[in-house]
């Protein structure tokens, strides 16, 4: 699945577990004008590093995989959770279609 948006938050990597498995979050914003949606993305391992080459603001496309998993409470009650697991992730290149538009409507290229 892929998933194209602005970074609107990165996280410090988290250490979890007694081997110090490493998680880092960080939240894409989807732009649409009526429900803009906001994700919460996991990077892991060794992943985590890659954020460092990435900013707040910047638009980018991720590659993720949804992962779901199931959890029984000790009173036997189901809890079902999602997490986002990001892939890969790289600069959206990709044009903004109205700002293309408004170049377009009046000729000027600024």
């Amino acid at each position: 699945m892929e998933l194209r948006g602005t970074i609107y938050k990165i996280d410090q990597a988290k250490e979890v577990g007694n081997k110090g498995f490493k998680i880092r979050e960080f939240v894409v914003h989807e732009h649409h004008e009526k429900f803009p949606n906001y994700y919460a993305i996991q990077m892991t391992g060794d992943d985590v590093d890659k954020l460092e080459n990435f900013s707040e603001l910047e638009k980018v496309s991720c590659k993720i995989a949804v992962n779901g998993r199931k959890w029984v409470s000790p009173e036997n009650q189901e809890k079902f959770f999602n997490t986002f697991k990001c892939i890969s992730i790289a600069q959206d290149l990709t044009e903004d279609k109205e700002a293309v538009g408004a170049e377009q409507e009046d000729g000027l290229p600024f």
